[in-house]
């Protein structure tokens, strides 16, 4: 058995992959010896650890490269670059997306684009959310190809300031040139004779084939013919592993990607040559404290040896559901050869007990029935028998498959998290009903969030609207699942503030309302770059509303609208932690308690994630300034506020800190940022950011322009000629001069 890039098998689907590997391997012995199992990865720290976990057994045997075996290559190089936005909320979208466009654009003409042994000149883009990709990839084909701005900077430069006269080709002269020195002038691009593209010599001026299409699990073209005619192409990890082209020289992954080890792989797409010189981007955005961090520390980025997988092959529920898929393992074993798997009564043959009893000694690191709360095997097994029947003679195994709800359906998906349908209107057919993981779908469906998630073409929101209003319809909601939670006093006491304040005279409803279905609404069509809306919003109104037919709306809905979910989570136990020895954490931590469940007891431990309202930021088409939109949740009738959100029973780890501990580390590192005054002015800034959101939203701002506001008085406290007119605010308020200030800041530190 031959499992490749096993850095990739991570939490719940890796435990599952785990466990059905053992599964195979256990199957395997049962006709004689069991077949060697081999497990591959480039990218890994502690590789035998990892496949020790996951195919259990003795010590594995590492086998890697010597010393002696690794040549250096002088000719090889690789190229990072580490690109973060200073600001990300001026009046135009210059967001993390538009800082990868250009980004992007820049290197892919600019890198040494070359063919066969030369090099490559391919490049790939890496983005983790299907909804920002395809979003990313409509806004890139439409810069590169539709708008063909990279012409601008080598072929179409502006007129001569001294001569007026028109300029179409590159100066060659970079050190005494204002174009080179403003940025705005490609000399690789525009004097290098040999660099290729997907169709042929490189054209000053001529744009690169970018893939008609993104890549996701959901593609059902011809990726493979349609990534050798482009150029560059956009992908989520479905291009991560298994996918090699001598052509691939560059590699842009846009945020931090959320496992080191992956991101490796994901950069090692490109120079696939020993001689060649890849290229790799990333975006990481300022708002995003994960992506700072590795902003100020890159090299953190580049080297996945120290990278631990996380996995669980203790998990009770993995277990459970796959000591349910062992014993119908058994079962279809027993039936090929011919030998009894239950009795008359559809319990468990005595064999089959004692079979599966054995098995699960060498196929689980310790007694997997006392985890789950059972005296052994025998009694897993009645237990099963007991809620979903005997194993029939004259059944179909994929019946019983179907039959026994313990066995895990899918890979990829939480085991205890639930499901919310989202109705989902497809342009010229039938809706369709799209099955989610709640935190997926709610997010994704968060009013005023314009998605292309469920469409190839079409892009799907929920209106937002202003003041107090429902997010579920009459049907949604009582359709949904009602949470018990404590009453609505006992809500009310775990708020934040900023719910408080937006919930106001408001009545709290005492149950928090899960949602089992969703209706989203159909706005428009995206084809090949063009936006073309059938929603337009109402501004005196507040509302959205379909555009008649031969009619031209005043404010048709952008494409670029957003919104996010306002909410907070809560967290409860209903009995004490079992004390765990805190070992080498002992320095920095006082206590360590542990919450563990099993299938038929509770952990203890209560999370739930409750939504009282969202901010979105809807825009129009050709109109600069978005519209801000806040809302805050109530029920189908408008009459008491109302949480919306799910809960779930975790496992967990709760500990405290050594107060002595955290005061040591705060003086030594406020010693330190004295002698580091820039990095002193950094976290100053960022705790200042910080503060004015938070208050800002307190006092009922949007948040979308609540950040906009931080923005600029982060950046007006960093300047020396702005902090003065800021310094005489907080003595004297002015709503005037704020106003003047906000623009000044704008105009003389934002805009250039």
């Amino acid at each position: 058995i031959l499992a490749d890039e096993i850095h990739l098998y991570t939490h719940i689907q890796g435990a599952q992959i785990g466990y059905g590997l053992r599964r195979l391997l256990a199957r395997c012995a049962l006709n004689g010896a069991a077949p060697i199992a081999v497990g591959m990865s480039a990218t890994l720290g502690r590789p035998a650890h990892v496949w020790q976990q996951l195919v259990g057994g003795g010590e594995p045997l590492l086998i890697d490269p010597r010393s002696n075996e690794r040549r250096r290559n002088p000719k090889g190089r690789e190229y990072f670059y580490f690109v973060q936005p200073e600001v990300e909320s001026r009046n135009r979208d210059v967001a993390g997306a538009s800082t990868t466009i250009q980004a992007a654009m820049a290197l892919s003409h600019n890198m040494p684009r070359r063919h066969g042994d030369e090099g490559g000149f391919r490049g790939i883009v890496f983005v983790d959310s299907i909804d920002k990709l395809k979003r990313l990839h409509g806004n890139y084909m439409d810069a590169e190809e539709g708008q063909n701005l990279a012409s601008l900077r080598t072929r179409l430069y502006p007129d001569h300031p001294a001569t007026g006269q028109p300029r179409r080709q590159c100066c060659g002269d970079p050190l005494g040139c204002d174009l080179f020195r403003d940025g705005e002038c490609w000399i690789f691009a525009a004097t290098d004779q040999r660099q290729r593209t997907a169709s042929g010599l490189y054209v000053a001026g001529n744009p690169l084939t970018v893939a008609r299409f993104p890549v996701y699990s959901g593609s059902t073209a011809q990726i493979e013919t349609e990534i050798q005619r482009s150029d560059l192409v956009f992908s989520t990890a479905s291009l991560e592993v298994g996918y090699d082209d001598p052509d691939m020289a560059f590699v842009y992954q846009h945020y931090a990607p959320t496992n080191l080890a992956s991101f490796v792989q994901r950069k090692g797409r490109g120079g696939r040559g020993n001689d060649d010189r890849p290229v790799t981007g990333v975006t990481l955005s300022i708002y995003s404290s994960r992506d700072t961090w590795y902003y100020r520390r890159p090299t953190a980025l580049l080297d996945s040896r120290g990278f631990e997988v996380p996995l669980n092959l203790a998990n009770p529920i993995v277990s459970r559901g796959q000591l349910a898929t062992l014993i119908l393992d058994l079962v279809a074993r027993r039936d090929g050869l011919g030998l009894p798997a239950a009795r008359a009564d559809g319990s468990p043959d005595p064999a089959i007990v004692t079979e599966f009893a054995e098995t699960c000694a060498k196929l689980f690191d310790e007694d997997p029935f006392l985890r789950l709360g059972y005296t052994g095997a025998e009694a897993f097994l009645t237990d099963l028998h007991g809620r979903f029947g005997g194993f029939k003679d004259d059944e179909w195994a994929h019946e019983r498959r179907a039959r026994v709800a313990w066995v895990p359906k899918t890979l990829f998906g939480a085991t205890d998290m639930p499901n919310v349908g989202i109705r989902v209107p497809v342009h010229g057919g039938n809706p369709i009903i799209r099955s989610e993981d709640i935190t997926l779908g709610l997010s994704a469906a968060a009013p005023g969030n314009a998605t292309r998630r469920w469409g190839a073409t079409e892009v799907h929101w929920r209106a937002p609207r202003q003041g107090g209003a429902p997010f579920l319809n009459a049907q949604e909601e009582a359709d949904a699942e009602n949470i018990e939670l404590g009453s609505a006093d006992d809500i009310m006491a775990e708020l934040p503030i900023d719910a408080r304040e937006d919930i106001g005279e408001y009545a709290l409803a005492g149950t928090v309302l899960r949602p089992t279905a969703l209706s989203v609404d159909l706005i428009g069509l995206l084809r090949g770059g063009a936006w073309t809306p059938i929603v337009e919003w109402d501004t005196q109104s507040s509302t959205a509303k379909l555009i008649p037919d031969n009619v031209d709306p005043k404010a048709a809905l952008d494409i670029r609208s957003t919104g996010v979910l306002r909410g907070f989570p809560t967290l409860r136990s209903d009995r004490d932690a079992v004390s765990v020895d805190t070992g080498t954490l002992a320095p920095i931590v006082a206590e360590i308690g542990a919450y563990v469940g099993s299938s038929t007891r509770g952990s203890g431990l209560h999370i739930a994630r409750l939504y009282w309202g969202a901010d979105a930021e809807v825009r129009i088409v050709d109109q600069a300034d978005a519209i801000g939109v806040s809302q805050t949740f109530t029920d189908a009738k408008g009459e008491q506020a109302q949480f919306v959100g799910y809960a779930m029973e975790s496992e967990g780890v709760r500990f405290s800190l050594r107060s002595d501990a955290v005061d040591q580390f705060l003086d030594a590192e406020m010693v330190r940022l004295a002698g580091a005054p820039a990095e002193q002015r950094w976290h100053r800034n960022q705790m200042l950011r910080y503060v004015v959101q938070r208050r800002s939203r307190n006092a009922g701002i949007n948040g979308y322009e609540a950040r906009r506001a931080a923005e600029l008085v982060v950046t007006a406290a960093d300047n020396p000629a702005l902090s003065v007119d800021l310094a005489k605010l907080l003595k004297m308020w002015s709503d005037t001069a704020l106003g003047n200030l906000f623009k000044r800041t704008y105009r003389e530190a934002l805009s250039s």
